[in-house]
C-alpha cells in the first residue's frame, strides 16, 4: 500500500513537470510537441487520481471533493484561478487550439466546469461551425461552376 502510494505520487509529479513542459514547447510554437507532452501529463494526472480513489476505497475512509494539485503553472499566470483538475486538459486544449484542432478542443474540455473551460470550449464550437459554414460555401460555388 505505501509502495502504491509513492508510485501515485511520483506519477502525479512527473504529470506536473511534463505539463510545465507542454506550456514551455507552446510558448515556442511547437504545438505537435506540445500537444503531445500535454497528453502525457493529463494521463499521468488522470492515472495518479484514478490511482488514490482506489487507495481511499481499500481503506474504506470517505472519497476527498479535491482533485490532484495543481502542477506549476507559475509562468502560466492566465491558469491561475483553474480548478487544479482542469489545468493539464487546459493546456492540451490550448494545443489543440493553436493547431485548429477544434472538434479535439470541445472533446479534452467537455468535462471541465471553470469559466476559461467553458469559453474555450464554445469558442472552438463556434470556429468549427464557421469552419464547417466556409466549406460548404465553397463546395456549393464549385459544384455551381
Amino acid at each position: 500500500e505505501r509502495r502504491k502510494k509513492m508510485e501515485m505520487n511520483e506519477l502525479k509529479r512527473k504529470g506536473e513537470e511534463l505539463a510545465g513542459l507542454a506550456g514551455f514547447l507552446a510558448d515556442f510554437g511547437l504545438m505537435n510537441s506540445s500537444a503531445f507532452v500535454a497528453e502525457a501529463a493529463c494521463g499521468m494526472v488522470e492515472k495518479s487520481k484514478q490511482g488514490r480513489k482506489e487507495n481511499e476505497e481499500e481503506v474504506d475512509q470517505p472519497q476527498r471533493t479535491h482533485c490532484v494539485e495543481r502542477p506549476n503553472m507559475s509562468s502560466f499566470p492566465h491558469y491561475a484561478l483553474v480548478d487544479s483538475c482542469e489545468a493539464p486538459k487546459l493546456l492540451l486544449a490550448r494545443s489543440y487550439f493553436q493547431m485548429r484542432q477544434y472538434p479535439r478542443v470541445q472533446q479534452t474540455l467537455s468535462t471541465c466546469q471553470s469559466r476559461s473551460a467553458l469559453f474555450l470550449c464554445s469558442y472552438a464550437q463556434y470556429l468549427n461551425g464557421e469552419r464547417k459554414r466556409e466549406e460548404d460555401v465553397l463546395e456549393r460555388s464549385l459544384n455551381s461552376r
